[in-house]
């Protein structure tokens, strides 16, 4: 709760704080100088901009003047699901067919599974102001990321925030902290590849002390020399951006590579590059700088800025493929106070030395994705070709083929009641939509939608299901299950109705995917998450519902704070076959208040 207060005050100050439109595009690379040379460029730009930032590194310029013991084969299980295929997100729960890992909160727990039998084999508990959000596993290693915070006389408002980064050997059957790093700064995002981690956060810069970012590994402190802080000229510089690369070898190896700019919005990465897009929202535009992941030197170095119109809704508005990086953005003057019709644009760009930018313009649509007023709601990159969804009173999704880079194409086109906030290709010619059904410009309700596009010039929605609640699936990709091996996906709903009270009711649909059958969409489980309803005035559900849902081979193991539950098909249904509990609500009634 407090990470989401915080994070809508940020917002809001970013979108309306702006007011003197400078709109300078230098876009070089430059090495800050000395103390007084970074004071300089943090008073600058903080006359006109809200203290945070984003940067860059690489070759800058002087500005003019082993397996767990007992382990058997592996065994096939469901995986996070993520953008870029080998490049995983962090999650809350993630398993190795063997374990469960669960970070929740104040706790990280290792729940041992074979098959239907279940044990809890490893809990740690930190301290409040405190909490774990995010882990990954590797063969060597389980990371969990989390946040320490301090607050000031004003509670609401930290002032200090530091990220944490804690990695335990689980080789063995005694899982054992292995190391421990912490560094002050506010947590953006994260990437495994392999057997290196990626973390990008941001730090405030402080224009009057001119601080430098502090990063301990272990009891050891280090802090960036100035001549090793990078950044772009011609954009905002009043916040570090961090990128921190964590080798997770037999010796683990924190590197932190420091760049100075704006507070930077969303990412998406590659097995060689990163793309950080900031919003100019003052200038209706975003700032997209490039980064190349250097795997011998083990540091990030940059490569490149451009600056497009318009802006990003999330990490799936930007991809890279063959060598060009392509992205989406949706446009309207925020910056003025006042909406304007939305314009959407496709932008391609060349990766290529010969621009100082690291990227040349090489095609582009401004017009047609979209009617009148309409804005993008999802995109999913899918090789040569696009699929965009927009809306405001109906479902536009456009096929665009990007075969050729210099001529993007709008080939298919289809209007439907509502929109899909995600998109997943489930093969070459189907795409499922998770988002809403609208009707007389109201959402009524969870859309879930099965798209052929097998003749992109004659799309259909083959199948559509309705379900009445709010899901974590329509904004967080991560919170899907997908299980290929059963051609199965499924995803938390809680449910409502209206008795005296609005009721809710939590629970997990296992939906199918069958191509040849009459009913392509088919609900096979509806799983009631709370088994033995107690205390629902209490707001039990908050407890029981049912966070992430993992399988492995034919078991489905869900999980909620409370419990880990089995279940089986049994024919055709399915069936709670163990439960272990992991959490006693009665002596943690009250803690999800403070999520």
């Amino acid at each position: 709760m407090k990470k989401l207060f915080i994070g809508l005050i940020l917002c809001f100050l970013l979108i309306f704080v702006g007011c003197k439109n400078t709109n300078r595009t230098d876009y070089n690379i430059y090495a800050v100088r000395s103390e007084a040379h970074l004071k300089k460029l943090i008073n600058t730009d903080n006359e006109w901009r809200y203290d945070y930032a984003k940067g860059g590194s690489g070759n800058a310029v002087e500005e003019p003047g082993d397996i767990p013991e007992g382990e058997e084969s592996k065994k096939s299980h469901s995986e996070t699901n993520v953008q870029v295929e080998g490049v995983d997100e962090g999650d809350i729960v993630k398993t190795d067919g063997n374990r469960i890992y669960i970070a929740s909160y104040q706790t990280f727990k290792v729940i041992e599974v074979e098959g239907d039998k279940l044990e809890l084999i490893f809990e740690e508990k930190i301290d409040n102001d405190n909490y774990y959000f995010e882990l990954y596993i590797t063969e060597r290693y389980a990371i969990v990321i989390g946040s320490s915070y301090s607050y000031s006389t004003m509670y609401w408002w930290p002032s200090k925030q530091s990220i944490t980064i804690d990695i335990y050997d689980i080789r063995t059957s005694k899982i054992q902290l292995e190391k421990e790093i912490e560094y002050s700064g506010f947590y953006n995002t994260s990437r495994l590849i392999d057997d290196r981690l990626y973390v990008i956060s941001n730090y405030k810069v402080d224009k009057n002390k001119v601080s430098r970012p502090v990063f301990r590994d272990d009891s050891n402190e280090t802090m960036p020399n100035y001549s090793e802080i990078k950044y772009v000229g011609g954009l905002v510089n009043n916040c570090y951006t961090i990128f921190s690369t964590i080798v997770l070898e037999e010796e683990i190896i924190a590197n932190h590579d420091t760049f100075l700019g704006f507070w930077g919005g969303e990412i998406y990465f590659n097995k060689e590059s990163i793309y950080l897009a900031s919003p100019d929202y003052y200038n209706s535009k975003t700032d997209i700088t490039r980064y190349s992941i250097n795997k011998q030197t083990d540091h990030i170095e940059l490569e490149g800025c451009i600056g497009v119109s318009g802006f990003l809704v999330n990490q799936f508005f930007m991809d890279e493929y063959n060598g060009y990086f392509r992205v989406v953005t949706t446009n309207n003057d925020w910056g003025t106070n006042r909406i304007i019709n939305e314009t959407n644009h496709l932008y391609i760009y060349e990766i290529t030395n010969e621009s100082r930018r690291g990227m040349k313009l090489v095609g582009s649509i401004t017009k047609g994705i979209g009617k009148p007023g309409e804005t993008v709601m999802s995109v999913r990159f899918n090789g040569d070709e696009v699929s965009v969804v927009t809306f405001r009173q109906i479902d536009p999704l456009y096929i665009i083929d990007l075969s050729e880079p210099s001529e993007p194409r709008i080939v298919g086109e289809l209007e439907i009641p509502g929109y899909s906030s995600y998109q997943h290709h489930w093969d070459n010619n189907t795409i499922i939509g998770i988002g809403f059904n609208v009707e007389n410009n109201m959402s009524n309700g969870i859309k879930v939608s099965l798209f052929d596009k097998t003749d992109p010039t004659d799309l259909k929605e083959v199948a559509t299901l309705i379900f009445q609640g709010y899901a974590e699936a329509t904004y967080n990709h991560k919170a899907i299950l997908i299980d290929k091996a059963h051609n199965i996906f499924g995803f938390s709903v809680n449910e409502y109705e209206l008795n005296e009270y609005w009721y809710y009711q939590p629970v997990y649909y296992l939906i199918q995917v069958d191509l040849t059958s009459e009913e392509p969409l088919k609900v096979v489980a509806k799983i009631n998450a709370m088994p033995e309803i107690v205390d629902t005035n209490n707001n039990y559900y908050h407890f029981e519902q049912i966070l992430r849902m993992i399988n492995i081979e034919d078991y489905y193991y869900a999980i909620s704070h409370s419990h880990v539950r089995v279940y089986t098909f049994e024919e055709g249904k399915i069936k709670l076959v163990n439960q272990l509990q992991i959490q006693d609500y009665k002596e943690e009634a009250n803690w999800y208040y403070y999520r």
